[in-house]
């Protein structure tokens, strides 16, 4: 892990998925990737080359097979672990709604922070009522992370895979807690207990989403805001997969193999012909 992280996964441990508290099992968890055990020391990952002025990043951005996109030349450029810009990634960015003025990437005082006073100068995306940032992807994913900031009331994030809802997380100051079957958590608690504090007194934290099976995996992400402001984020990190985030990969036995390669070159064997005869096609 490089060093400019100035972080360790065991920090990570310390404040393991809140989520499981109030979410179905199997669903999708996250945990927040500050470091710290008060609010008042809480970092986050410094960029790609130790930058501390962009926000927080994912501590998989380093991490081979994982892409991000942090929205600094104002555009939605996606690049790989190294840095390096990703020719046809299968992440695309819209703005679905009535203004699409209402959701786009901007430089001001309420970009997403890792530490207090606010040190993010950079630009980040945001989205207004009316008009959602809408991700999609070409292939299934089980990771996604993102610097949330400046959270308040009607804050919305959504998981989709096609049209179906997978889970959809949100903001309310009053702590307010959904049926089982809205598939919705309030993410108020966690981000006042381990979140850093922004400009307006509002928290900010870096989450990373983790689908915790496949039948969690989602293709496409949805972000909005319900009601006044605007949904503040910025560093969003993916990571496609097949299986939940800490299920292997499905991959054949090793006995298995053997198996197939016997199996097989029996078959090869039997489908051999003698000189003469004509081969079946």
């Amino acid at each position: 892990m490089d060093l400019n992280r100035a972080y360790s996964l065991g920090a990570l441990v310390s404040i393991t998925t809140l989520a499981s508290l109030t979410q179905p099992a199997q669903a999708i968890s996250f945990i927040l990737g500050n470091e710290g055990a008060t609010q008042a020391s809480m970092k986050g990952i410094a960029g790609f080359n130790g930058e501390t002025n962009q926000g927080a990043y994912s501590i998989y951005a380093w991490d081979e097979g994982f892409n991000t996109v942090n929205f600094n030349n104002g555009s939605f450029t996606v690049v790989d672990s190294n840095n390096q810009t990703v020719a046809n990634p299968g992440i695309q960015y819209s703005y679905v709604g009535t203004n699409t003025n209402n959701a786009r990437i901007i430089k001001d005082q309420w970009a997403p922070t890792f530490s207090s006073p606010r040190d993010n100068t950079s630009s980040y995306l945001t989205a207004f009522k009316g008009t959602n940032v809408q991700i999609d992807l070409e292939a299934t994913h089980n990771y996604f992370g993102i610097n949330w900031g400046s959270a308040h009331d009607g804050n919305e994030f959504s998981f989709y895979n096609g049209d179906s809802l997978i889970q959809r997380f949100v903001y309310y100051n009053d702590n307010r807690t959904f049926a089982a079957s809205e598939k919705t958590t309030n993410v108020a608690s966690a981000l006042k207990t381990y979140g850093t504090i922004g400009n307006g007194n509002e928290y900010n934290a870096y989450f990373n989403f983790f689908a915790d099976s496949s039948s969690d995996l989602f293709n496409r992400i949805v972000i909005s805001q319900m009601g006044g402001g605007g949904f503040e984020t910025d560093n969003h990190t993916f990571k496609a997969g097949t299986t939940g985030f800490n299920e292997p990969e499905s991959v054949p036995e090793p006995g298995m193999v053997l198996s197939l390669l016997v199996v097989g070159g029996a078959l090869v064997a039997k489908r051999q012909w003698k000189p003469g005869e004509q081969a079946n096609r």
